[in-house]
């Protein structure tokens, strides 16, 4: 029935027999997804269909590999082309983890058109792998939109996810998160404890001040970066109008770390925000001394969800009263970051480089807020 071919390099003979093995396997459960998507595109669905061939390419990950899976299918009216995305993982706890979220994500997104997730078609605990529609998208960085556009975008898409709901934020997360930094880092003694004690004491008052008097709380993605975000142009014609829709669809993918949350469990909405603007903030730093080109793109993104809040008549800022805590989480990121450098045994010179580096857009921060209540 079935014709796989895979042109990849670096895969070994195993994980190609698995990888056959488990399509061969599961390859009846997707007649019903193929010939929904036949109607989509072609307006007609089709009695039968035969999977005529299979190529794969595969993207490898830190924790897991993508394979992705171009299918030429037959059916009575000539040939039709479709997608697949199939993980791989190393373990079967990663496996249900990012199923969940993946559950958690589409149940948040609901009937979203702007924003979407792929849908999940099917899991495998016995090989461990998770099988996607495939996307016809293009990453954060291929995508041939203006950079401010793409901004905008992410943050319209996290303002969908964090959603409406103004909750108080969940202290204890990030009291626990300062204890073990801290105890890890004065363990370490690679940092003068002086200067850590009189950074923790001070991101306490932060935590105090800002967190404590926020309704800030939100569901969460977890792991939001540009390398988790697709775009495709989507244009539809109107039916029963002369006039054609055209925008930008959003995807998100890799959830494994997505949440909900009750009342006494949210993140805080800038947790999410850090975790996009972390890196891109430090390298900027790191190459001149200050964050300017970064500073933009964040009005940008903040633009893009505040445009999804303006729904309810609020702003970002209207639910921070003592101020943001962007600059908070930023810090709180860059010393979970510091961990790593400090239990490095090669104590080179680039390790200082790399500590007080960190050391120092800390400090520049508290000293430079990213973003004012207006």
């Amino acid at each position: 029935l079935i014709l796989l071919t895979i042109r990849v390099t670096f895969i070994s003979h195993r994980t190609q027999r698995r990888l056959k093995e488990a399509f061969f396997t599961i390859a009846e459960q997707f007649t019903h997804y193929f010939r929904e998507q036949i109607y989509a595109q072609e307006g007609f669905r089709p009695k039968e269909i035969k999977v005529v061939s299979l190529d794969t390419t595969e993207i490898v990950g830190r924790e897991r590999k993508l394979h992705l899976m171009d299918v030429t299918i037959a059916t009575e009216m000539g040939f039709q082309r479709s997608r697949l995305a199939i993980k791989v993982f190393d373990s079967l706890e990663k496996t249900l983890a990012e199923s969940r979220g993946n559950q958690v994500l589409r149940y948040i997104l609901g009937d979203n058109k702007e924003i979407r997730t792929p849908q999940l078609l099917y899991y495998s605990k016995e090989y461990k792998i998770l099988v996607y529609e495939g996307l016809y998208a293009e990453t954060f960085e291929q995508a041939k939109i203006r950079l401010e556009e793409k901004y905008f975008l992410a943050g319209r898409a996290l303002a969908t996810i964090h959603g409406f709901d103004l909750k108080n934020i969940d202290l204890q997360r990030y009291y626990t998160l300062l204890d073990k930094v801290f105890t890890s880092l004065m363990d370490q003694d690679v940092i003068a404890k002086k200067r850590l004690e009189d950074l923790r004491d001070r991101i306490v008052t932060e935590i105090e001040q800002k967190l404590f008097y926020s309704y800030g709380g939100g569901k969460y993605f977890g792991d939001f970066h540009s390398g988790n975000i697709m775009f495709t142009r989507i244009k539809e014609k109107i039916r029963n109008f002369n006039l054609k829709s055209d925008y930008v669809q959003v995807y998100l993918i890799d959830p494994e770390f997505t949440e909900d949350c009750t009342e006494s469990t949210c993140n805080d909405r800038f947790e999410d925000i850090a975790t996009f603007f972390s890196k891109e903030l430090l390298q900027e730093y790191v190459n001149s001394g200050n964050i300017k080109n970064n500073r933009y793109l964040i009005d940008q993104f903040l633009n893009g969800y505040n445009s999804i809040l303006r729904k309810i008549n609020i702003g970002i800022e209207d639910i921070y009263p003592r101020g943001s805590s962007f600059e908070l989480q930023i810090i709180l990121a860059l010393l979970v970051d510091l961990l790593y450098y400090v239990t490095v045994e090669d104590r080179g010179e680039w390790l200082n480089r790399a500590i007080q580096a960190r050391l120092k857009l800390i400090d520049f921060l508290f000293s430079y807020p990213l973003s004012k209540k207006k």
